[in-house]
Protein backbone atom coordinates (compact mmCIF):
# COMPACT_ATOMS: atom_id res chain seq x y z
CA UNK A 1 0.00 0.00 0.00
CA UNK A 2 2.77 2.66 1.15
CA UNK A 3 4.59 1.76 -2.19
CA UNK A 4 1.52 2.49 -4.40
CA UNK A 5 0.51 6.14 -2.39
CA UNK A 6 3.89 7.06 -2.76
CA UNK A 7 4.69 6.28 -6.65
CA UNK A 8 1.37 8.39 -6.85
CA UNK A 9 2.76 11.35 -4.55
CA UNK A 10 5.86 11.55 -7.16
CA UNK A 11 3.52 11.26 -10.40
CA UNK A 12 1.72 14.61 -9.00
CA UNK A 13 4.88 16.44 -7.31
CA UNK A 14 6.15 15.94 -11.20
CA UNK A 15 3.50 16.31 -13.42
CA UNK A 16 0.81 19.57 -13.86
CA UNK A 17 -0.96 18.15 -16.82
CA UNK A 18 -0.64 14.24 -17.18
CA UNK A 19 -1.88 12.00 -14.08
CA UNK A 20 -3.41 9.39 -16.17
CA UNK A 21 -3.38 9.17 -20.14
CA UNK A 22 -6.59 9.73 -22.32
CA UNK A 23 -8.94 12.28 -22.82
CA UNK A 24 -11.87 11.37 -20.53
CA UNK A 25 -10.35 11.91 -17.15
CA UNK A 26 -11.02 15.49 -16.85
CA UNK A 27 -14.70 15.53 -18.52
CA UNK A 28 -15.44 13.20 -15.32
CA UNK A 29 -15.03 16.21 -13.30
CA UNK A 30 -15.52 18.70 -15.72
CA UNK A 31 -18.90 18.76 -16.79
CA UNK A 32 -20.06 19.67 -20.26
CA UNK A 33 -20.43 23.26 -21.61
CA UNK A 34 -24.30 23.26 -21.28
CA UNK A 35 -23.79 22.68 -17.63
CA UNK A 36 -20.95 25.64 -16.94
CA UNK A 37 -23.26 27.99 -17.13
CA UNK A 38 -24.28 27.66 -13.64
CA UNK A 39 -28.29 26.06 -14.62
CA UNK A 40 -29.06 23.93 -12.74
CA UNK A 41 -32.00 21.90 -14.68
CA UNK A 42 -29.43 19.09 -15.44
CA UNK A 43 -30.70 18.04 -11.97
CA UNK A 44 -34.08 16.12 -12.77
CA UNK A 45 -36.81 17.32 -10.03
CA UNK A 46 -36.87 13.64 -9.37
CA UNK A 47 -33.59 13.86 -7.47
CA UNK A 48 -33.73 16.99 -5.90
CA UNK A 49 -35.63 15.34 -2.51
CA UNK A 50 -32.06 13.14 -2.84
CA UNK A 51 -29.21 15.33 -3.28
CA UNK A 52 -28.19 19.02 -1.69
CA UNK A 53 -26.09 21.72 -3.44
CA UNK A 54 -22.59 22.66 -1.75
CA UNK A 55 -20.71 25.96 -3.63
CA UNK A 56 -17.05 25.65 -3.85
CA UNK A 57 -14.37 27.06 -5.36
CA UNK A 58 -11.39 25.18 -6.71
CA UNK A 59 -7.88 26.03 -8.74
CA UNK A 60 -4.83 27.83 -7.73
CA UNK A 61 -5.61 31.45 -6.44
CA UNK A 62 -2.57 33.21 -7.68
CA UNK A 63 -3.02 32.22 -10.87
CA UNK A 64 -7.27 31.41 -11.37
CA UNK A 65 -9.72 30.12 -9.00
CA UNK A 66 -12.86 28.85 -10.35
CA UNK A 67 -16.21 28.81 -8.47
CA UNK A 68 -19.41 26.40 -9.14
CA UNK A 69 -21.66 23.97 -7.47
CA UNK A 70 -21.37 20.61 -6.64
CA UNK A 71 -24.78 18.20 -6.57
CA UNK A 72 -24.29 15.29 -3.86
CA UNK A 73 -26.55 12.64 -3.32
CA UNK A 74 -27.85 13.14 0.58
CA UNK A 75 -26.80 10.69 3.41
CA UNK A 76 -30.00 9.09 3.59
CA UNK A 77 -30.25 8.23 -0.35
CA UNK A 78 -28.32 5.09 0.79
CA UNK A 79 -30.47 3.19 2.18
CA UNK A 80 -28.38 0.58 4.63
CA UNK A 81 -25.31 1.85 6.32
CA UNK A 82 -22.14 1.60 4.17
CA UNK A 83 -20.80 -1.67 6.18
CA UNK A 84 -23.19 -3.96 4.34
CA UNK A 85 -24.50 -1.75 1.17
CA UNK A 86 -25.08 -3.93 -1.68
CA UNK A 87 -25.49 -2.28 -5.48
CA UNK A 88 -29.02 -2.11 -5.15
CA UNK A 89 -28.97 -0.39 -1.62
CA UNK A 90 -26.77 2.62 -3.35
CA UNK A 91 -28.46 5.46 -5.33
CA UNK A 92 -29.95 4.74 -8.52
CA UNK A 93 -27.77 6.68 -11.64
CA UNK A 94 -24.59 7.14 -9.48
CA UNK A 95 -21.54 7.99 -11.23
CA UNK A 96 -18.11 6.77 -10.72
CA UNK A 97 -17.45 10.17 -8.88
CA UNK A 98 -17.49 11.19 -5.05
CA UNK A 99 -16.96 13.67 -3.15
CA UNK A 100 -14.82 13.85 0.40
CA UNK A 101 -16.63 16.26 2.41
CA UNK A 102 -14.90 18.65 4.95
CA UNK A 103 -11.31 16.90 5.10
CA UNK A 104 -9.68 18.69 8.41
CA UNK A 105 -7.16 21.02 7.36
CA UNK A 106 -4.38 19.82 9.71
CA UNK A 107 -4.60 16.36 7.18
CA UNK A 108 -2.51 17.15 4.15
CA UNK A 109 -2.98 15.75 0.98
CA UNK A 110 0.03 13.55 1.17
CA UNK A 111 -2.25 12.36 3.81
CA UNK A 112 -4.89 11.98 2.21
CA UNK A 113 -3.53 9.98 -0.55
CA UNK A 114 -1.94 8.06 2.13
CA UNK A 115 -5.30 7.23 3.57
CA UNK A 116 -6.86 5.94 0.45
CA UNK A 117 -3.78 4.27 -0.82
CA UNK A 118 -5.48 0.73 -1.39
CA UNK A 119 -7.66 2.38 -3.70
CA UNK A 120 -4.83 4.77 -5.64
CA UNK A 121 -4.44 2.94 -8.20
CA UNK A 122 -8.27 2.57 -8.95
CA UNK A 123 -8.60 6.64 -8.91
CA UNK A 124 -8.22 8.97 -12.37
CA UNK A 125 -8.46 12.23 -11.01
CA UNK A 126 -8.58 13.84 -7.44
CA UNK A 127 -9.61 17.86 -7.08
CA UNK A 128 -9.19 19.58 -4.09
CA UNK A 129 -11.78 21.85 -4.03
CA UNK A 130 -12.81 24.45 -1.16
CA UNK A 131 -16.46 24.75 0.12
CA UNK A 132 -18.24 27.88 1.40
CA UNK A 133 -18.35 28.24 5.08
CA UNK A 134 -16.11 25.49 5.90
CA UNK A 135 -12.97 27.51 6.09
CA UNK A 136 -11.40 24.99 8.41
CA UNK A 137 -11.90 21.96 5.83
CA UNK A 138 -11.39 21.13 2.46
CA UNK A 139 -13.16 18.65 0.08
CA UNK A 140 -11.77 16.71 -2.66
CA UNK A 141 -13.58 14.99 -5.89
CA UNK A 142 -12.59 11.59 -7.00
CA UNK A 143 -12.85 10.38 -10.39
CA UNK A 144 -12.60 6.37 -10.30
CA UNK A 145 -11.89 4.31 -12.81
CA UNK A 146 -15.19 2.07 -12.82
CA UNK A 147 -18.24 1.89 -10.80
CA UNK A 148 -17.56 -0.89 -9.07
CA UNK A 149 -14.43 0.73 -7.55
CA UNK A 150 -16.32 3.91 -6.63
CA UNK A 151 -18.47 1.49 -4.83
CA UNK A 152 -16.10 -0.25 -2.75
CA UNK A 153 -14.53 3.13 -2.01
CA UNK A 154 -17.57 4.53 -0.76
CA UNK A 155 -18.32 1.42 1.65
CA UNK A 156 -14.79 0.92 3.20
CA UNK A 157 -14.20 4.68 3.91
CA UNK A 158 -17.62 6.11 4.45
CA UNK A 159 -17.55 6.73 8.27
CA UNK A 160 -14.22 5.67 8.96
CA UNK A 161 -12.19 7.69 11.49
CA UNK A 162 -9.04 9.52 9.44
CA UNK A 163 -6.55 7.59 12.05
CA UNK A 164 -6.92 5.72 14.82
CA UNK A 165 -5.93 9.08 16.89
CA UNK A 166 -8.47 11.47 14.67
CA UNK A 167 -12.19 11.80 16.17
CA UNK A 168 -13.35 13.28 12.54
CA UNK A 169 -14.72 10.51 10.50
CA UNK A 170 -14.62 9.89 6.45
CA UNK A 171 -17.90 11.18 4.72
CA UNK A 172 -18.28 9.64 1.27
CA UNK A 173 -20.77 11.31 -0.91
CA UNK A 174 -21.65 10.11 -4.18
CA UNK A 175 -21.29 13.06 -6.76
CA UNK A 176 -24.12 13.87 -9.27
CA UNK A 177 -23.11 16.69 -11.35
CA UNK A 178 -20.02 19.60 -11.02
CA UNK A 179 -21.40 23.24 -12.52
CA UNK A 180 -18.95 25.33 -12.98
CA UNK A 181 -20.51 29.00 -12.68
CA UNK A 182 -17.50 31.65 -12.98
CA UNK A 183 -13.98 32.17 -12.59
CA UNK A 184 -12.51 34.88 -10.19
CA UNK A 185 -9.29 37.08 -10.56
CA UNK A 186 -6.24 36.15 -8.58
CA UNK A 187 -5.94 36.51 -5.24
CA UNK A 188 -2.73 36.59 -2.70
CA UNK A 189 -3.91 33.61 -1.00
CA UNK A 190 -0.80 32.10 0.96
CA UNK A 191 -0.01 28.83 -0.76
CA UNK A 192 2.00 25.64 0.28
CA UNK A 193 5.43 25.28 -0.63
CA UNK A 194 5.94 21.16 0.00
CA UNK A 195 6.79 19.81 -3.24
CA UNK A 196 4.08 17.21 -3.27
CA UNK A 197 1.22 19.75 -2.32
CA UNK A 198 2.55 21.90 -4.86
CA UNK A 199 2.21 19.18 -7.93
CA UNK A 200 -1.03 18.31 -6.73
CA UNK A 201 -2.02 22.08 -6.90
CA UNK A 202 -0.68 22.14 -10.56
CA UNK A 203 -2.52 19.38 -11.60
CA UNK A 204 -5.62 20.64 -10.16
CA UNK A 205 -5.84 24.08 -11.55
Amino acid sequence: MGGEADQFLMALATSSSTAVPGPSNDDALRPPPAMISGDSTSTSSSLSSLTQAFPFSSGNPRIEETRGVMHLYRDDAVSSSSSSSSPSDLPVGRKPLVCVLGVPNHMTYADFCQFCGSFIHHILEMRIVRNDGMEDRYSILISFDAQDSTDNFYKHFNGRRFSSLEVEVCRVLFTVDVQYTQASPATSTEQPTCPVCLGMQLLLI
